[in-house]
């Protein structure tokens, strides 16, 4: 399910620091864990995992925070106190009002030692689907936040991969297809 979350702030000509993306992810996770903390546990300590396999999934992700800035070094200097915010979850349909009610009326503070950005969320929307349930067709996605692919190299850990590289979108299908057999199984 996305959610686009419409956001103010009190002024304009606020700085956000440039990497607000682990602050953000840090406020979502508190806003969850206030209002359901099994399932922010599940999201924060264990995630989905497919039958047999020791990797999990989070299943959740967000976009950056979109508003006009001006880029200003490390901060980005807001240009309107209006900005907009899409957060994604695998849950299923009769969470929407739970997930719309959890988010409305929330602050996002996102600070550091040089800057502090509150963000009221004025109107949460669940966003349509792109397709239905087992519905089978061509697509065209285009990823909320950055997407990575890698291998694992000899010592475990991830050697990330350029898009351009010839084993990225191999290596990015099974990063899919293992994230949906962690859902609903293998259906090769």
């Amino acid at each position: 399910m996305h959610f686009l979350l419409t956001l103010s702030t009190n002024s304009s000509r606020q700085q956000l620091p440039v990497n607000y993306q682990y602050p953000l992810s840090a406020v979502i996770y508190q806003i969850l864990q206030r209002a359901d903390s099994n399932y922010a546990d599940f999201l924060h300590n264990s995630g989905y995992k497919k039958e047999g396999s020791l990797k999990t999934f989070k299943l959740f992700s967000f976009s950056d925070i979109k508003t006009p800035f001006q880029n200003t070094g490390d901060r980005l200097l807001l240009l309107t106190r209006h900005a907009e915010l899409v957060v994604s979850f695998h849950l299923p349909q009769a969470a929407e009002n739970f997930i719309k009610g959890i988010f409305q009326h929330q602050q996002i503070e996102i600070a550091d030692k040089k800057s502090r950005v509150v963000f009221m969320i004025d109107q949460v929307a669940a966003l349509p689907l792109p397709l239905a349930a087992g519905e089978m067709q061509e697509v065209l996605l285009q990823p909320l936040s950055p997407v990575v692919a890698g291998n694992k190299n000899e010592k475990n850990e991830y050697t990330f991969l350029s898009p351009e590289h010839p084993d990225f979108v191999r290596r990015l299908m099974y990063n899919w297809k293992e994230k949906y057999a962690a859902i609903y199984g293998d259906h090769e």
